[in-house]
């Protein structure tokens, strides 16, 4: 899971601080059954769907 690092990693410092993990907790249980998809599109790995 290599690919989600980055969207963790807000800051950019190349560590993922408590602030960052809280968030990324907080993302996945928002978005519960589709997290991964929802970060993978923000990041722009996946195209976005049609609304």
């Amino acid at each position: 899971m290599k690919w989600i690092f980055p969207f963790i990693d807000k800051n950019g410092d190349g560590t993922i601080d408590t602030d960052e993990y809280q968030a990324i907790q907080e993302y996945k249980k928002k978005h519960r059954h589709d997290w991964m998809d929802r970060a993978r599109r923000e990041l722009g790995l996946i195209t976005p769907k049609d609304p």
